[in-house]
This record gives C-alpha cells, sequence and structure tokens, in this order.
C-alpha cells in the first residue's frame, strides 16, 4: 500500500522541525515594556529577552474591505501586564507585537504577524483573553475639525473664519 503525502502534510512538518515560536512584545506609551513566548524556553531577540508563557493567538482577522484587523489571544496564567486589568481598567494605551520566529534559523529573523492596540481584556479563572485592534483603525481615523475653545476653530483668514 503507498501512501500519498500531500504539499500540506509536508508543509506542517517542515514547521515543527524548524521550532516556529511567537514573540509577544506588549509595552505602554511612555512606560513599561513586556516581553513573552510561545516557546517552551526563554528566546533572546534583538536584545531582549522573551520569557516563557502560556499564551497563544487566533487568527487575525480582517473586516470586509481587508483593512480593519483584529486578534484574540489567550493567556492561561495571570501574569504582567494582564494582570493589571483586574486592578483597573488601564488609563494610557498598551500596545502589542507579534512576531513569528524560527528557532533554527542563524541569525534570527522574525517576521511581523500583528501589530496594534490591546482594547480589553477579560478573565474566567485564571485564564485571561486579550482583544486587540490593528494599528490600521488609527491610520483610517477621522480627525476632528472642531474643538471646545474662546478663539475660533478655523485658520485665521480662510474661507470660513469670517475675518475679512
Amino acid at each position: 500500500m503507498t501512501k500519498n503525502v500531500t504539499q500540506k502534510y509536508i508543509d506542517k512538518e517542515e514547521a515543527i522541525l524548524r521550532q516556529p515560536v511567537e514573540l509577544y512584545h506588549i509595552w505602554q506609551d511612555g512606560g513599561s515594556h513586556w516581553r513573552h513566548t510561545s516557546g517552551d524556553v526563554d528566546v533572546v531577540y534583538s536584545g531582549n529577552v522573551y520569557s516563557r508563557a502560556v499564551i497563544e493567538r487566533g487568527t487575525v482577522q480582517y473586516d470586509s474591505k481587508l483593512e480593519i484587523s483584529t486578534l484574540s489571544i489567550q493567556v492561561k496564567a495571570l501574569a504582567d501586564p494582564v494582570i493589571k486589568y483586574l486592578a483597573r481598567n488601564p488609563l494610557g494605551i498598551y500596545w502589542i507585537e507579534v512576531l513569528k520566529l524560527f528557532r533554527d534559523q542563524t541569525p534570527y529573523e522574525a517576521s511581523v504577524i500583528f501589530l496594534g492596540q490591546i482594547r480589553s481584556v477579560s478573565f474566567k479563572g485564571l485564564q485571561g483573553n486579550i482583544e486587540c485592534a490593528g494599528f490600521e483603525v488609527y491610520l483610517n481615523r477621522s480627525i476632528p475639525r472642531f474643538r471646545y475653545q474662546v478663539s475660533c476653530n478655523y485658520t485665521l483668514y480662510d474661507d470660513y473664519c469670517g475675518i475679512d
């Protein structure tokens, strides 16, 4: 009996042999940085140590125009920075970058899988679920034209200003 091996099977086996890991870099604007890896050992990449954690991500999902991405990440044990969400809803912005790296590669080269902001964290027992929105959310935001202030909201002498 002959077994036909598909390309999908070969790709899966080669990926396992290449020792893939994901690196999670979480940081707060002007504040702390946390680095974790889904691997079974700590990983040193680009001069930073990514400590092992029980962390995994879902698939990156896009909207109908393939512009806005979202990502869900599951953490199995409470650790920084996820633990900060227990005490209070953070006032600052928390960013996240997810990289994929193969440990058999020398030198290490990582590819970016996701870059965005942590939107919310929910808990069920000791498991945390992190919901993230992609960076393109900020690129597509409209900038408000008006703001509450004593002076005029228009550029001096433009069509809307009203001053000759």
